[in-house]
């Protein structure tokens, strides 16, 4: 460590070139750091998606979902697979380690696809697209005069989300609303009937008269000349004229047995927006680990030119744009970090008197971050609120504070000692410096290995934390290089002149109080201990009353409600109730837009049915009428959504709600989920939990899965009539698919546009059971026979979806936690489910959603608590050799929970995992405090000064420096603790529990800690006592 110091005073020159060098490298990284507005806290995960047309749920499980589950299990890094099976759709989510490669884990699981067999006929599973938390970044919507909802649609689809898709960084691009154009025949049955054609016939027909063919080429005159046949269908009209069959030389034609139209296809979802009807949008989805301010900046200019080139009368427009989170949340770290930086300097030049002091420290503020920016380049970190608001100058700059005082406090002495005669400044500056570096070395090192342990957290907690920890660290090693090699530099070319200590009124105010109290407290020193373990003992006592909770939740200025509705209603019922909702919502005078999504769009993020919406609402800036907060105007809006019947909701916000859904697949703070087998019985499992629950205070939008309950008209064939029929069973199954659902039997081809070409009945033919009932299926003699002569025809209760976990079904009771702390909510719902529920063997509970990210975390933290304890321990011993000294030192640890206790008391925060982090964070600040107060009371007892002496006069001398650490410390984290900018709210807790923990710390340091030393080193006394002074 002296090596270094006299290196760098030796060559200053080489070193102030090597910091110019560093500081351009860093401005570099800087302006070339991705940007976020949050630490990615997505797990790796990978979707298998298949579309599966009109199989349902009780199919989908055995046939698609459990196949496909079951040829998952065994890969490697594999944590947990979830699934889902709803009508025509299976979707298998497998998660894997934090620390596997997505794109590793896509392609094995592709190859272990490829292996599996499904039933034939089966679509191929499609792999969902790579996004994480934050990759829902830009949404919009199309506005024109002149096309109607399928053309917009057919834009849509086509040419702008294409488009947008080719934009780097862009993972997908989701279309929303409108309808999706297809050709379809719609075929009478009894014309078909009367021509003698079959159902069989038209479908081949249409298959087979749809096709180019390639005739190689022919040579002419030296050239050669492409042979091309052409017959692919092009409009309207070629598919009326397509031959079927012809009867006595005239043929019969599609148009002669079926209507020919352009229509829309079925679908599962759809968009409207401000209470004014349908509305065709577009999601733009960022891939996982780009830059997302970046994404969005591209796909805007690329929005800009798009504009430009659509139809005449098309207009792309904003509808969400998650850019303006990330500003806010920057400008909020921009803001903090502005105040922190100016508050520090304020006060070191308001202790030291000296303008030059306060600014020699300041460097370590720019240099320290620069050199943080190199290492998160380096290591792929992204600037957001978590590892940019991490950095806290007040205790960044502690290292510099000391350097420079000792240095200041040693060339003034010299300078007071020999009169007019300079002193030897570089052998002054050397010395200063040297006799604090290997102390500076040692705090620095302990706050460093308090902050290892965080490493080893799990799940989104160790993704949040982990960036944290590592740029706190990146600044500190930045801080530690400055105070040990560039400030020694910097005080020897600024202090060549005269030095003098300036007295200081408040500081001198200060130093009488403190040897008051610190004389009164040796005096008595049993009855000072004491008092110092009652109020620890006192401050413990208040914990249960703090509350918990797992994360505060960021404000990101807008809120995203979520709907559900009866698992029977049809799309058409939902569509008005989703509009009925839009027009309540877009009352209050602080929406500025509401926009819904129902269902699912194909390939989508959102696998949900058309029960199921999410309503976007915008929000105005902050001059409300209506409501003073955010949750006062939720809570006034459930109060309107409660008279919507047969409507249960929850209001979550849009970066949130994915990042529930994709972490815990659990869109709520508390998940209560239920495994077992019988969905029958899982249902009313549930229906008495939800009731239990519901009678907790600060429940609300309470609301469970809907698994059973979706109306099935069951056509049950009978296979003994089929075969006196000469049907198989393939033969009417064909009908029933074709005749209600429509069968696509081929695709048809407009330049790059593809539309499929649909067969199906019409509506009179398929409405009603009735109906359904009396279709005709055609025989092998050329007969026909009623359907309800060959089925059992049935109207009966199906299931609407199948949830599983790790090969296990489940469903979920869902609760958001208003008014009080999640903690104590959920201590007071198990005692509630554990009383009123009696779980049948065979069945379980598991509580999830954000209590679980909690319990998961606090666990973890009641191990790494400790083992920050004996790595500060460890470092102590290494420092004074002294058992009994590393000890005393680290007294200031329940020194400094007092006051971190106390300001999450005042303050009415829970406990949560940052606040908990805040407290691993102060111990460490506050051991160095004492290390810089011990390390001196040992090296003046070296120079066998009488103990009570050299601990009186070690603490009047590092008084100063103590106190300026921690002052400069707590003036850093005002600007955290007051901010109300946006992201604020995640950063507070750490920071109030840092700011109590140094007051309560620093108070104790300079008293109790002496007090203590005196007491266990007592039989090293010599010389005269103070008392006796």
């Amino acid at each position: 460590m002296n090596g270094i110091i006299s290196f760098t005073l030796k060559n200053r020159l080489l070193m102030a070139t090597t910091v110019l060098a560093a500081a351009f490298l860093g401005l570099w990284c800087l302006f070339n750091l991705p940007v976020d507005s949050f630490p990615d806290v997505s797990n790796v995960q990978v979707q298998i998606i298949t579309e599966l047309g009109s199989m349902p749920a009780e199919e989908v499980e055995p046939l698609v979902t459990f196949p496909i589950e079951n040829g998952l299990n065994g890969l490697p890094n594999i944590s947990l697979v979830r699934s889902n099976s709803s009508f025509g759709l299976s979707v298998v989510t497998a998660i894997f380690d934090d620390n596997t490669d997505i794109y590793w884990a896509r392609q094995i699981v592709q190859q272990r696809l490829n292996q599996i067999e499904l039933p034939e006929g089966t679509p191929t599973p499609q792999l969902g697209p790579v996004i994480s938390t934050f990759s829902n970044v830009f949404n919009y919507y199309l506005e024109s005069d002149k096309l109607n909802l399928t053309e917009l649609r057919t834009l849509q689809d086509w040419v702008i989300a294409r488009q947008l898709r080719a934009v780097p960084g862009v993972g997908n691009v989701v279309s929303y609303g409108g309808f999706v154009k297809q050709y379809q025949v719609i075929f009478s049955p009894h014309t078909l009937k009367s021509y003698g054609l079959t159902l069989k016939d038209l479908l081949n027909a249409l298959a087979s008269n749809n096709s180019n063919a390639g005739g190689n080429f022919i040579e002419q005159s030296g050239e050669e000349i492409i042979v091309r046949g052409i017959g692919r269908i092009q409009s309207v009209s070629d598919i009326a004229d397509i031959v079927l069959k012809s009867v006595h030389g005239t043929p019969v034609k599609v148009g002669n047995v079926a209507e020919v139209t352009i229509g829309a296809a079925f679908r599962r979802g759809s968009a409207s927006m401000n209470g004014n009807g349908e509305v065709v949008t577009g999601m733009v989805f960022t891939r996982k680990g780009v830059n997302s301010k970046e994404v969005v900046e591209r796909v805007r200019q690329r929005i800009a030119e798009l504009n430009k080139e659509l139809p005449p009368g098309v207009k792309i427009l904003t509808l969400y744009d998650q850019s303006s989170l990330v500003d806010k949340t920057i400008e909020t770290v921009k803001e903090i970090l502005f105040f922190s930086g100016a508050l520090v300097v304020i006060v070191l030049a308001a202790i030291l008197l000296d303008i030059r002091c306060a600014l020699i420290v300041a460097v370590i503020i720019p240099l320290s971050l620069l050199f943080s920016f190199i290492l998160m380049k380096v290591t792929g970190l992204s600037a957001n609120l978590m590892t940019l608001g991490a950095v806290d100058f007040g205790v960044i700059v502690d290292a510099g504070v000391v350097m420079v005082e000792n240095i200041y406090r040693r060339l003034a002495l010299a300078w007071e000692t020999e009169g007019n005669k300079p002193p030897d400044t570089l052998g002054l500056v050397l010395a200063a410096a040297q006799e604090v570096g290997r102390p500076i070395v040692f705090a620095i090192s302990i706050i460093i290995s308090v902050y290892l342990p965080l490493f080893t957290l799990i799940g989104i907690e160790g993704r949040m934390f982990k960036p944290l920890a590592l740029t706190f660290i990146y600044a500190l090693l930045g801080a530690l290089l400055v105070s040990l090699m560039v400030i020694p530099v910097l005080c020897l070319w600024s202090m060549k002149n005269k030095v003098s200590e300036k007295r200081n009124a408040a500081m001198d105010s200060a130093r009488k109080f403190c040897a008051s109290m610190l004389e009164q407290s040796l005096n008595a020193p049993i009855k000072t201990v004491a008092i110092s373990m009652i109020a620890l003992a006192i401050s413990l006592c208040f914990i249960p009353f703090l509350g918990s909770e797992f994360m505060p939740t960021l404000d990101e200025g807008s809120i995203l409600l979520r709907t559900r509705l009866s698992p029977s209603i049809s799309h058409t019922e939902s569509h008005r109730i989703a509009t009925a909702v839009e027009n309540i919502i877009k009352r209050y005078p602080e929406v500025d837009i509401v926009a819904t999504r129902i269902g699912r769009a194909p390939m989508g993020t959102d696998l949900k049915g058309v029960e199921c919406a999410d309503v976007y609402i915008g929000l105005k800036p902050r001059s409300w009428t209506t409501a003073m907060s955010k949750e006062a105007l939720i809570n006034k809006m459930a109060k309107d959504l409660d008279g919507v019947p047969g409507l249960v909701y929850s209001f979550s916000q849009p970066i949130a709600d994915m990042v529930d859904d994709l972490v815990a697949g659990i869109r709520a703070d508390l998940g209560i989920k239920i495994f077992g087998e019988d969905l029958s019985l899982l249902d009313q499992l549930a229906s008495a939990v939800e009731k239990a629950v519901a009678k907790v205070p600060g429940a609300v939008d309470m609301q469970r899965e809907h698994i059973l309950g979706l109306p099935q008209l069951i056509i049950k064939l009978k296979r003994d009539v089929i075969a006196r029929y000469g049907l198989n069973v393939e033969d009417v199954q064909e009908v029933i698919e074709t005749a209600i659902a429509g069968k696509v039997v081929t695709e048809i081809i407009e330049d790059t546009k593809r539309f499929g070409l649909l067969v199906r009945l019409p509506k009179a033919y398929r409405e009603t059971p009735e109906a359904i009932q009396s279709l005709l299926v055609d025989t092998p003699d050329g007969g026909h026979v009623p359907l309800k002569h060959i089925a059992d025809i049935r109207m009966l209760p199906g299931i609407f979806t199948i949830n599983r976990e790790n090969g296990q079904r489940r469903i979920a009771v869902l609760a958001n936690v208003r008014g009080r702390d999640l903690g104590s909510f959920v201590e007071e719902a198990q005692a509630a489910v554990k009383k009123q529920v009696t779980i049948p063997t065979g069945y379980r509970i598991q509580w999830a959603g954000q209590f679980e990210n909690e319990e998961r975390a606090m666990a973890r933290l009641s191990i790494v608590v400790p083992i920050v304890l004996i790595l500060i321990f460890v470092f102590l011993f290494a420092s004074f050799n002294s058992v009994k000294n590393a000890l005393l030192v680290m007294l200031n640890v329940p020194f400094a929970m007092i006051g971190g206790i106390l300001a999450l008391l005042i303050s009415h925060q829970p406990l949560s995992v940052p606040a908990v982090i805040g407290f691993i964070a102060v111990f460490g600040v506050a051991v160095q405090n004492g290390v810089i107060l011990v390390s001196h009371i040992m090296s003046l007892q070296r120079q066998e000064i009488p103990l009570v002496q050299a601990v009186e006069e070690g603490v009047a001398v590092r008084m100063r420096p103590v106190l300026m650490t921690a002052l400069v410390a707590i003036v850093g984290l005002l600007p955290k603790i007051l901010s109300t900018g946006t992201g604020a709210e995640i950063q507070r807790p750490l920071a109030t529990v840092v700011l109590g923990g140094l007051v309560s710390a620093t108070a104790l340091t300079l008293i109790v800690l002496p007090t203590v030393f005196v007491l266990v080193n007592s039989s090293r006394r010599s010389g005269p006592s103070a008392s006796s002074k």
